[in-house]
């Protein structure tokens, strides 16, 4: 999609689709400044373009700027297309977020009404959800949209790698299957599948272990275990006594390159973290490289 985007932008600098859907690309790669400038720009060309409304919706809802939302979807976008999914998954999230059941529901019925098995909905509220790190709520988002829409391979896939986020491999490998199979282009579904077979299922091992459960490498893992979980268990101390609370037991998972680490955690290679937490489980990238990738992202 970006390169597409980008051969129109070489043509055209100025083409509001052009810019409306690359900043949707560069929301997608978490770069929100450049996401921002491009729908901006967007809307200097079209005061009234609907995407690119929707997707500063997005960025001030993940930003925790709630208050602009609605100024950009139902005062904009929704007015110019009462129908504008990504600006009604954007209010949905924010009723989720806020836990305002009623209007999740009214937003999901206006949604319906015109589709009754509309899974691009229920897949792009997801993706707002995993902005806002509220996992639950988009696993059961997600399995609303594989109800009405089972058969719809981007809601499978979108299922599928929020049960692994949750840890929930087993459920969420079957779901991925089941997306393949209905879309066997999917570069998202294939690289995690490819994960687990070629490299986790052969190459790691999953252990409990000192109150966590830590999936590690096979090779050398009698030494790289003790120390981690040392230093897990003193930062676990110290967290738990500085907030008062007991998170319960975790799971980490601590991978031998970059571009594992970030297909387990986004679907994708080259993420510019080096941890992610997904409330009881927690991915990082492991010991192994000798040098710091990037910043962490919890």
């Amino acid at each position: 999609a970006a390169t597409t985007f980008e051969l129109l932008l070489a043509r055209d600098p100025w083409h509001p689709d052009a810019l409306a859907g690359m900043a949707m690309v560069h929301i997608e790669n978490l770069r929100f400044a450049p996401a921002s400038r491009a729908a901006a720009e967007a809307l200097m060309v079209d005061p009234k373009h609907p995407e690119a409304h929707a997707a500063l919706a997005r960025i001030a809802l993940i930003e925790g700027r709630a208050d602009e939302v609605a100024s950009h979807t139902s005062g904009a976008a929704l007015t110019i297309d009462p129908t504008h999914e990504r600006s009604l998954a954007v209010l949905a999230a924010l009723a989720i977020a806020r836990a305002d059941d009623k209007g999740y529901a009214a937003t999901r019925d206006r949604v319906l009404a015109r589709n009754p098995v509309d899974g691009f909905f229920f897949k792009d509220l997801s993706d707002i959800l995993g902005f806002l790190h509220l996992y639950p709520e988009a696993d059961e988002v997600l399995r609303e949209g594989a109800a009405l829409a089972p058969n719809d391979p981007y809601v499978q896939s979108a299922l599928g790698l929020n049960l692994l986020r949750l840890g929930n491999e087993t459920d969420g490998r079957a779901a991925l299957e089941r997306s393949w199979k209905g879309d066997p282009f999917n570069a998202r579904t294939r690289n995690v599948l490819d994960l687990y077979e070629n490299q986790l299922d052969k190459h790691y091992d999953v252990e409990s272990a000192g109150g966590f459960t830590v999936r590690l490498p096979k090779q050398d893992r009698e030494f790289v275990q003790p120390v981690l979980l040392e230093f897990a268990t003193r930062s676990r101390k110290a967290l738990d006594g500085f907030y008062h609370v007991d998170a319960g037991k975790l799971r980490l998972e601590f991978f031998a390159s970059p571009d594992e680490f970030s297909v387990r955690t986004v679907g994708v290679p080259s993420l510019g973290a080096v941890a992610v937490c997904f409330g009881p489980l927690i991915t990082f990238i492991g010991p192994y490289s000798g040098r710091e990738i990037g910043r962490a992202h919890v």
